[in-house]
């Protein structure tokens, strides 16, 4: 199984399905994809991130079609993914929440408007688009959706997550398989879709190659 990421979190979750050592790490050689800026609207939020998905699969296709013979012929599916969190602002707006900026301080202040603004006493959702293909055979795309409910007082201790080091390189500001899980009050969907790659849905795309 080759997996399109770079994400130690993914790998983890996909560990759960697969024994390491049929699972080969290949990130996509292009790290610049497409952004969210100016979309508002849901519907062009899951278009966009079903678009990232389906980037990173042909480029990692591309990589493994320059493999040698011999190390294609042990390469099964390719999977790639793509995951964003999703807040609502009180206008009704949605905002993506990706990665804090890696500017210190602006990171900080990021964070803490998500916590406050976004999650603390809301809902909001984490998103998944999933590009699976097997070889000779076209890919199959899923989009998988999970609600996550914070504490109200998690506005409150947004200052103490942030001084743990944690919400930094994380899609959203938080790691909810690590500290971030404190927050939680209510979950509708799947959990390891919020860490990056949901499993049951994963299971399914790859019971072809399972034995």
């Amino acid at each position: 199984m080759v997996l399109g990421s770079q994400s130690a979190g993914r790998l983890a979750v996909l560990g759960a399905l697969l024994p390491a050592q049929r699972i080969r790490v290949m990130p996509p050689e292009n790290g610049e994809e497409p952004g969210f800026e100016g979309l508002a609207d849901i519907a062009a939020i899951e278009a966009r991130i079903a678009l990232i998905a389906r980037l990173k699969h042909v480029d990692v296709a591309r990589q493994v079609a320059r493999l040698s013979v011999e190390e294609r012929s042990v390469c099964g599916g390719i999977l790639t993914a793509d995951t964003v969190i999703v807040g609502t602002r009180s206008d009704g707006q949605s905002v993506v929440c990706g990665k804090p900026p890696a500017t210190p301080g602006l990171a900080e202040a990021v964070v803490r408007d998500w916590f406050v603004n976004l999650y603390a006493g809301r809902w909001h959702v984490a998103k998944t688009a999933l590009c699976f293909s097997m070889p000779g055979a076209n890919p199959i795309e899923q989009l998988v959706t999970t609600r996550v409910l914070f504490h109200p007082e998690s506005a409150e201790l947004v200052d103490w997550y942030l001084s743990t080091g944690e919400p930094f390189g994380k899609a959203g500001g938080y790691a909810i398989q690590g500290g971030g899980s404190l927050f939680v009050q209510g979950i509708d969907g799947s959990v390891s879709n919020v860490a990056g790659l949901p499993l049951w849905e994963t299971r399914n795309l790859l019971r072809s190659i399972l034995p």
